[in-house]
């Protein structure tokens, strides 16, 4: 037999019987090869395998061709184009394989547009259509017919049309709305030390339903005054077409400059919960010396296993039979990340202590039996802030989330006041509390005496006046009626000035054994207790994100047309 024949795939599955036959491994039939010797053909071989044994055909020969799939794909040209392997390609079809596709071409359009959405979508860099040789191989591939146009084409074509078509899809969204809502953001890259601002849009759709979109991601140069922060938002809005009017709300951290700027653009400012949250807890962390030296001591556990020792830590949790899991390294700017990695080294305790009882010269200890307490207790106390934190920092968590959960979180914490604990853990209860009842942060008196929380909250289904005493309800509905009032006579009126005095109840305290899971309970067993028992919002429900925004459009919806004011007072409100 001559080495040429014996080069096809098919003789995997047929043996040489003599010079003009084969005999088929899978089933035994011989079969005549149309010749002697060098005139021998395979091409009974493959008609055999191709109409008796199809899945090895395909292992050998392939299904329909790649190019031909694709094309069927891009172009949906008839189905003729799709050549397989049932049909000799012809002269044509060979040479329309050949044939590069114009940059220009409807099908090349096409996969420029993919190929930019890919790159804009996935954050890669313009490069990868020119020097990432396996993205070319695959396209190449893929499609023959088309060739990938350079990076220059991407950057000053593709990807300018993409950024047009999406700013204009956003802006015919916007356009109808007439309450927008901002949240902007300011950090600096590490890196490269840039600074960057941020501008996303939030609003509720006619269906009801939440929509957002980031407007706008600067790099910020300028000195970070309230002035130069102002003029970007500014900017930023009419950018975008928005008329002033229809600034809602912007909502931003803590710091001074960012609160002055939103300020001095004439916006309604707002401090984020989840921002307050984080410096409520941080600065408690600081003033209680032990309670910070305790988390020191961790992140440097911590940082030692993440560095040099994950590799025996990982034998002795496969020793001790605990989760193969790594350590947690926190991030300064988030809170509960601190959480976490005191979480996984409770969890963990065992294995660090075997780890430190076997090792030598390490330049630091373990923690004492006394920051173990503290560390367990610590992950008690605040299990409920983690909670929080969890609900609120969803994208689609409104800004009548934060009543309900600040009466919760002090209702918790009063009662967490004659549980057992540390006196170092005490002190830092207490400073917890301190730290919500300072006006700046989200002291009580101070959100029920703000219109947009008290109407925010009142409006939503989910809470209506579960969350207020007699005097607040009554507040909110009168602040209710002078809205309605403002919207059906489109007349301007005074802002609404509430000098409420919170009469809250007094919390009943219990005395009770603690773990995180009793925390958990214990939190929205104050929930419970602050709501109304008719309320039909079940807080520990992990479904429940998903059912609210169910009954927040099946209200609105149905409000529309029975009480159009306060259809129009929800959609200012949101």
């Amino acid at each position: 037999m001559s080495s040429s024949a014996k080069r096809s795939g098919v003789w995997k599955y047929f043996v040489e019987v003599d010079k003009n036959k084969s005999k088929c491994n899978l089933c035994g039939v011989q079969l005549s090869r149309g010749g002697m010797g060098k005139t021998a053909t395979t091409s009974s071989m493959k008609r055999h395998l191709q109409t008796k044994h199809k899945s090895e055909y395909e292992e050998v020969f392939g299904t329909t061709s790649i190019a031909s799939s694709s094309k069927e794909f891009v172009s949906q040209s008839s189905q003729s184009q799709v050549s397989g392997f049932l049909k000799q390609p012809s002269l044509e079809d060979m040479l329309e394989k050949k044939k590069l596709w114009d940059i220009n071409d409807s099908r090349a359009k096409r996969c420029h547009y993919l190929i930019g959405e890919m790159i804009a979508v996935d954050n890669e860099p313009f490069s990868i259509v020119e020097s990432h040789v396996g993205f070319r191989r695959f396209v190449n591939n893929i499609l023959p017919q088309y060739e990938i146009p350079s990076r220059i084409y991407f950057s000053e074509n593709v990807i300018p049309d993409i950024y047009n078509k999406v700013v204009n899809n956003i802006k015919s969204r916007l356009a109808p709305v007439n309450h927008i809502s901002f949240t902007t953001d300011m950090w600096t890259c590490q890196t490269n030390k840039t600074c960057f601002l941020s501008c996303t849009a939030h609003w509720l759709e006619e269906s009801y339903m939440l929509g957002h979109a980031v407007l706008d991601i600067k790099v910020f140069p300028e000195s970070h005054t309230a002035e130069n922060i102002k003029k970007s938002l500014l900017d930023s809005v009419s950018d975008w077409n928005i008329p002033a009017t229809k600034v809602r709300a912007v909502v931003h951290d803590n710091a001074a400059n960012i609160t002055k700027g939103v300020k001095d653009a004439n916006f309604p400012s707002f401090r984020c919960f989840i921002h307050t949250l984080q410096l409520v807890i941080n600065d408690a962390i600081d003033a209680n010396t032990s309670v910070k030296e305790t988390i020191s001591a961790a992140r440097r556990i911590v940082t030692h296993f993440n560095h040099s020792g994950y590799n025996k830590l990982h034998e002795i949790q496969e020793e001790l039979g605990l989760p193969k899991k790594k350590l947690h390294q926190d991030v300064i700017t988030r809170w509960n990340s601190t959480y976490y990695l005191l979480e996984r080294i409770i969890e963990q305790r065992r294995a660090i202590s075997v780890y430190f009882a076997e090792s030598r010269n390490l330049n630091f200890e373990n923690l004492s039996s006394d920051q173990w307490e503290i560390v367990l207790q610590l992950i008690i106390l605040l299990k409920p802030f983690e909670e929080v934190t969890k609900i609120t920092s969803s994208t689609y968590s409104p800004i009548s989330d934060v009543i309900p959960h600040a009466v919760t979180l002090m209702r918790y914490l009063r009662k967490e006041e004659l549980s057992e604990k540390t006196y170092q853990v005490d002190d830092f209860r207490n400073a917890l509390v301190s730290n919500m009842n300072k006006v700046t942060r989200f002291n009580l008196e101070y959100l029920f005496e703000n219109r947009t929380y008290l109407l925010s909250t009142f409006l939503d289904p989910r809470y209506k006046i579960n969350f207020y005493n007699a005097y607040q309800a009554d507040q909110a509905r009168k602040a209710v009626l002078r809205e309605a009032l403002k919207i059906s006579l489109d007349t301007e009126d005074d802002e609404l000035v509430i000098d409420a005095e919170p009469a809250e109840k007094k919390a009943r305290m219990i005395d009770r054994d603690h773990t995180a899971s009793e925390a958990h309970n214990l939190f929205w067993e104050c929930f419970e207790e602050a709501a109304d028992a008719s309320t039909s919002y079940q807080p520990n429900d992990p479904k429940n994100s998903a059912a609210a925004d169910v009954l927040v459009q099946k209200t609105g919806s149905e409000n529309k047309y029975i009480a159009p004011l306060l259809h129009e007072l929800f959609f200012s409100q949101r």
